[in-house]
């Protein structure tokens, strides 16, 4: 903006103004080139809505539909831990006695350039609450 020939002749300014100028004036109104003060993220998991309906709606389906599926040890044998006698006893007491099989996966996404690190940071500038991530994303997963 200082750069511009309306400016400059506004100011009756023939030279350009030097980068060391602009360090000097913005250390002196306080500012220092250096990274961004660290603060926490939000990312909404725990808002009343959300823990709601994490409370109150998915981990009673989920334990509904836990006990209708297969499990395995942890060694991830083929050897089924007290599967019959889970089934033997929902299949007594339920409408719809279909086994339910369970699909998971696991995602990581990845940004490119999230962040810019450094940046001229006031003297009174404490670190802030931020969103999780922006700018452009690419998202690996896996089952």
């Amino acid at each position: 903006y200082v750069a511009t020939p309306e400016f400059q002749a506004r100011l009756h300014v023939k030279r350009k103004i030097k980068i060391r100028t602009v360090q000097w004036w913005m250390k002196k109104m306080g500012y220092r080139w250096r990274k961004e003060p660290k603060g926490m993220y939000s990312d909404g998991h725990e808002r009343a809505d959300v823990v709601h309906y994490r409370q109150n709606v998915f981990l009673p389906r989920w334990r509904e539909l836990e006990a209708r599926s297969r499990w395995w040890n942890s060694a991830y044998t083929d050897e089924e831990i007290d599967f019959e006698a889970r089934m033997r006893a929902y299949m007594s007491s339920a409408i719809d006695a279909r086994v339910v099989v369970i699909w998971r996966h696991d995602e990581s996404t990845f940004y490119a350039n999230d962040r810019r690190e450094l940046r001229w940071v006031h003297n009174t500038e404490k670190a802030a609450i931020k969103v999780k991530g922006e700018g452009a994303s690419q998202m690996v997963g896996d089952f």
